[in-house]
């Protein structure tokens, strides 16, 4: 494959079309329940999906449809009520808390909106601070982080604390720390919800480059339908269910996919 403009010769690690590949992330019969009696919330009701290595999955749906929730267990931040998720060869639901942590330090990546930046650590340090936590030090790639730097425009801002910085800045630096070790897969929170346009275009970018050149696996949730476009699959959630599993590529434009949330149940 080709280097890509976000991806240079020196950064691609060559990967096959992630058709081929197996999935990375499974879920069975998920289910999560919020209260009880008449008042219970069913944010995820029997679930079920496979996410390819190597795919961008976009996923919308009306406000309550179970988005985040979701992500949120799908990233093992969350226990289901009922059903599995697995991560390759891990069945989350088998882990306790320490090997879960694990599991999410050393194989996958979060871009939240919260940021989760530590204010009393420069932004370089806050990039760092996955290996500062465990993280072994051979993943430590300086080349790459370098590379994420400066593709996300970061390079001055390395000393500077997260309180000298604008909203989309920070959410920049969150992305670059999410993946600065080659996680396998990026959960991604309304990754461009503080972005400007030119910003969110190059964050989508470097996202795709992720997922089609090195075979990471990106899951993002979104209420942009024009960045949901971008994506190879977009899963649109109703009542915590798939109300519809679209193949985009390319094929599908952001006011289909606004349609669709409509129809759905809501207005994004």
């Amino acid at each position: 494959m080709h280097p890509s403009p976000v991806f240079p010769a020196s950064a691609v690690r060559g990967s096959a079309a992630h058709q081929t590949r197996p999935a990375a992330l499974t879920a069975r019969g998920l289910t999560r329940t919020f209260g009880r009696g008449d008042s219970a919330v069913h944010a995820v009701a029997g679930l079920d999906l496979d996410l390819a290595a190597g795919s961008f999955t976009a996923v919308i749906g009306p406000s309550g449809s179970g988005k985040s929730t979701l992500l949120h267990l799908l990233a093992g931040l969350d226990r289901p009520d009922g059903g599995s998720v697995r991560l390759g060869d891990a069945d989350l639901n088998t882990l306790d808390e320490d090997a879960l942590t694990a599991l999410r330090r050393d194989r996958m990546g979060f871009v939240l909106q919260d940021f989760s930046l530590l204010p009393a650590l420069s932004v370089a340090e806050n990039i760092d601070l996955p290996f500062s936590l465990g993280l072994e030090p051979a993943r430590r790639d300086a080349r790459w982080r370098d590379h994420l730097i400066g593709a996300l425009g970061l390079s001055g801002l390395l000393d500077r604390r997260p309180g000298q910085l604008s909203g989309g800045q920070q959410q920049r630096v969150a992305v670059v720390r999410a993946l600065a070790h080659r996680p396998a897969v990026v959960f991604a929170d309304e990754p461009t919800g503080n972005l400007d346009l030119g910003a969110g275009r190059r964050l989508l970018g470097l996202l795709r480059g992720l997922a089609a050149e090195q075979g990471v696996t990106i899951v993002m949730v979104t209420h942009d339908v024009a960045a949901a476009a971008l994506a190879d699959r977009v899963i649109v959630l109703a009542d915590g269910t798939v109300a519809r599993d679209i193949a985009v590529a390319g094929t599908t434009t952001p006011e289909d996919l606004a349609a669709i949330v409509v129809a759905a149940g809501g207005d994004r």
